[in-house]
């Protein structure tokens, strides 16, 4: 199978498969690749598939086509040619090409399937969850490079970056555009679980291995067998866990909870974490030579506050999407929002950046977004009125303590959600893992 991704132009990220026979490639809508740029012919070239191959003629163009910098009137193509034309730049990709990069989740600009747009980002049957790798600045072309490059190897692979950046979105892209990508992608969270449970979660475990054990259980190592194992919050993992960890990544394998076979599963292993590990390393938190074993490709995460006008890129985009999820029609952000975007820091990163947009649609009356209220409490200003913000409706004059207005928020959060800790998490801007954390450190019951 063969198709073309648009990986420079107007549409840049757009996916077309080729069928068999003649496949016109141009600005006019009837043609089976439909690229938006005025300096490309109505119909520019033709790329006939044949069960030979794929070769590319010259159509009727005014500027020329170009094949890996070279103008070029036809051409046999191979997988991982270059073509451009006006200002547009195409990838062609032969998917039973074992060798050949798979790009369609990295991509930043959208996604296009038989021609026909999805919204901007939204990756149809490829990806299922939101692509926060969308983006044009230096910093997250540089992590699409690093994901591209990892993709094409079996490699283990360390993510890192302030929670909200997206790691899990990374490792799925990893996965979703290398040889393993048919399957499974399994992931699991390091922070959530302690002692046995883990072990049982990461290795699995016999009938009777421990109390509540009625039945064997495969863990996420088997389950992710030929596939790709994300380990999130690896920095959490108690050092006779990542004793047990780096002994599979040295091929030795494991044994299930009360097992005694060895068991030892082809799996592609990303960790993820938004601490430190060499300073971890160093104070005697973190195995060394684990370390090693998990950063062969280490990709760091970009804060959304480094990613310039990415924020407003993201912004419009998460715009689009909700109001299509919740079936309003919401077209745009005023001036005052926009300078909002750009003038908050977002701490909470991505997720908190979505958060935000998705109150905006909730509350918004209009068809724009004119205004947005931004930082802690913005959620209750957003909900109860258009006046200045507030925190829970306390004004200046009963003014709180940083540890009362933390408590404050985060039960208004829980009650905004009715209790349901993972809705009062996105709320918050954070992960339902850091939510407990903070939720036990200042005595807040549930």
């Amino acid at each position: 199978m063969f198709q073309l991704i648009v990986i420079e132009g107007p549409n840049r990220g757009s996916i077309f498969p080729l069928t068999l026979g003649d496949n016109r490639l141009g600005r006019d809508a009837s043609c089976e690749v439909v690229v938006l740029d005025e300096q490309v012919s109505r119909t520019h070239a033709v790329l006939r598939v044949s069960d030979h191959g794929c070769e590319f003629e010259e159509g009727n163009s005014r500027n020329g086509t170009y094949l890996n910098g070279t103008r070029c009137d036809g051409a046999t193509l191979r997988s991982g040619d270059i073509l451009r034309l006006g200002r547009v730049t195409l990838m062609f990709i032969d998917l039973d090409d074992s060798s050949s990069p798979s790009l369609p989740e990295l991509v930043p600009g959208g996604a296009t399937w038989g021609g026909k747009m999805n919204s901007v980002g939204e990756m149809a049957s490829v990806a299922g969850s939101t692509r926060y790798l969308l983006g044009e600045s230096s910093a997250i072309r540089k992590v699409e490079r690093l994901v591209f490059r990892a993709a094409r190897t079996d490699v283990t692979v360390l993510v890192t970056g302030e929670s909200g950046t997206g790691k899990e979105l990374v490792a799925s892209s990893v996965h979703r555009n290398s040889r393993r990508r048919s399957m499974p992608f399994v992931a699991l969270n390091g922070a959530v679980l302690r002692g046995s449970l883990l072990e049982s979660e990461l290795f699995g475990h016999e009938k009777g291995a421990f109390t509540g054990a009625l039945a064997r259980r495969q863990g996420s190592f088997e389950m992710a067998d030929g596939g790709t194992l994300f380990l999130d919050e690896v920095g959490e993992l108690p050092l006779e866990t990542q004793a047990s960890l780096l002994r599979i990544l040295e091929g030795k394998g494991f044994r299930r909870l009360g097992g005694t076979s060895m068991i030892a599963p082809d799996v592609r292993l990303v960790a993820a974490t938004n601490r430190n590990l060499l300073e971890m390393v160093s104070q005697g938190h973190f195995r060394e030579d684990l370390y090693y074993r998990l950063a062969v490709v280490h990709i760091d995460l970009p804060p959304l506050r480094d990613r310039g006008e990415d924020v407003v890129l993201l912004a419009r985009h998460f715009l689009e999407e909700i109001s299509q999820e919740v079936g309003v029609r919401i077209q745009e952000f005023g001036e005052s929002a926009i300078e909002s975007l750009r003038s908050y820091p977002f701490p909470g990163n991505v997720r908190e950046l979505r958060n935000l947009v998705e109150r905006a649609v909730l509350f918004c009356e209009g068809e724009r977004v004119d205004h947005l209220e931004v930082g802690p409490g913005s959620y209750s200003g957003s909900l109860e009125s258009s006046g200045p913000p507030s925190v829970s409706g306390h004004s200046s004059a009963s003014f709180l303590s940083i540890e009362e207005l933390v408590q404050e928020h985060i039960r208004e959060a829980l009650s905004r959600a009715e209790g349901n800790k993972s809705q009062a998490a996105r709320l918050l801007g954070i992960d339902r893992a850091t939510l407990y954390a903070r939720m036990k450190k200042h005595g807040i019951e549930g």
